[in-house]
């Protein structure tokens, strides 16, 4: 998996599709500068504009004025990291051929834990795990983002925060359910050689 998105973002144009740069940059960073300043985090906009410990009903009309806002205003999200951060390439390339080869050790195990003998079948599991896994990391990267800014603790924050936290271990139990499921269905274990 490394060596493929190493070849998908530096061959092919895949690394790069989507992706542009903010027209007037310089200006765009200025006023990031200026409004954010050194508050790291991961900023969602338009905001709902809460303050702390708001009630259920503000929240409840923080979200039905959203729409409007959001019909009116750019939206988006926003990672923010201020001025300073070091750019560590080496670091996040070694760190994501670690996390991607601790994953494919455990789907090899929970694989091996089945009793799917197909290769249709084996690809298949490992597709859906591959699928969890990605969700999973994904969501986690996002909360370690959120915990990072320790200025982002509104209750809206704190409130998704624990809704990722939540939709990643439903992910894991899904995939460990399947798995028993397997196990339960009967499908042979052993494993093939071919004589």
């Amino acid at each position: 998996m490394f060596i493929w998105t190493s070849i998908a973002h530096m061959a092919l144009p895949l690394g790069e599709a989507g992706i542009r740069e903010i027209p007037n940059e310089q200006a765009v960073l200025a006023a990031m500068k200026a409004n954010i300043g050194e508050q790291s985090g991961l900023y969602l906009f338009p905001g709902v504009g809460l303050g702390p410990n708001p009630s259920r009903a503000q929240k409840n009309e923080a979200m039905h004025n959203l729409g409007e806002k959001s019909a009116n205003n750019p939206s988006g999200i926003l990672m923010y990291h201020p001025p300073g951060r070091p750019l560590t390439i080496g670091k996040w390339l070694g760190i994501e051929f670690a996390t991607e080869l601790v994953e494919s050790m455990l789907v090899v195990f929970l694989l091996a834990q089945t009793r799917v003998s197909s290769f249709g079948g084996r690809v298949g599991f490992v597709f859906v795990a591959g699928i969890l896994a990605a969700m999973a990391t994904l969501t986690d990267q996002i909360r370690a983002q959120l915990e990072e800014s320790a200025r982002v603790k509104t209750s809206f924050s704190n409130e998704l925060i624990q809704r990722m936290a939540s939709f990643a271990e439903k992910s894991a139990a899904a995939l460990l359910g399947g798995l028993a499921a397997w196990k339960s269905a009967g499908y042979p274990v052993e494993a093939t050689s071919e004589k």
